[in-house]
């Protein structure tokens, strides 16, 4: 008897209990290709600034996939995402800011009093990822930055940030990096970037999502910046 009850309620939990994802429509599928273009610009940038101050990087997650599988973005991709060493994370984090367009923001602990995540970002200022609505901090979309120390033969990622392929790495697997096309810029990428791949996702390249899992897990693009955004970063905004 009380196994029937317990299956009920899983049952009304998992149809009313959890917040089901909307649809994308044809107009958050536009905001989606146009929030791409701009985050492209982002990773150009991103890549100057690292070229002209002699910082390394590699492409990581979906952006790496992207570049070696599509050339560019993945579809329904919806940031960019690169590693760098702790040392040359602390030299980009005392220049990055003046170097950047006027419309993008370097956010991390030193920069945003809000901001708890060990994750280093670029913002664009004037879209953010709105169906996160926790209002804890600036969400514009983004640019990633892991950091990974260099503990002689093994990199090692921050804990709070271990993914599937965001893990302690041979230093022999990232270095030196190598180069292929994201769009039309030259990005840096894992040296062995095929066994990378083979390592972190099972094949080279590596497959396709399933249809049903093939979304933007940041959410939808908005470009109306909400109140509570404007007025927690004032000074961004300068209201």
């Amino acid at each position: 008897m009380y196994i029937y009850i317990l299956i009920i309620i899983l049952l009304i939990y998992l149809t009313f209990g959890k917040k089901k994802k909307k649809k994308f429509s044809k107009k958050d599928w536009i905001s989606h290709k146009l929030g791409q273009k701009i985050m492209t610009d982002m990773l150009r940038e991103f890549d100057r600034i690292c070229r002209n101050n002699n910082l390394n990087y590699w492409c990581v997650g979906g952006t790496l996939i992207g570049s070696i599988r599509h050339k560019g973005w993945i579809p329904h991709d919806a940031d960019i995402d690169v590693a760098m060493l702790e040392t040359d994370y602390k030299k980009l984090q005392k220049i990055i800011q003046k170097n950047l367009p006027k419309d993008y923001w370097f956010q991390d602990k030193s920069t945003d009093k809000y901001y708890k995540s060990t994750i280093g970002k670029i913002r664009y200022l004037h879209a953010y990822y709105s169906d996160d609505d926790k209002h804890k901090w600036h969400n514009g979309i983004q640019l990633d930055i892991f950091v990974f120390k260099d503990d002689g033969k093994i990199l090692s990622p921050h804990p709070e940030t271990i993914d599937s392929d965001i893990k302690p790495i041979s230093k022999n697997m990232i270095f030196p990096t190598k180069e292929l096309y994201f769009d039309d810029i030259l990005v840096r990428v894992p040296n062995n970037y095929k066994k990378y791949c083979k390592d972190a996702w099972g094949n080279f390249p590596p497959n396709e999502l399933p249809i049903d899992q093939q979304y933007p897990h940041e959410g939808r693009i908005s470009f109306v910046i909400p109140k509570w955004m404007k007025k927690k970063y004032s000074n961004l905004y300068h209201i």
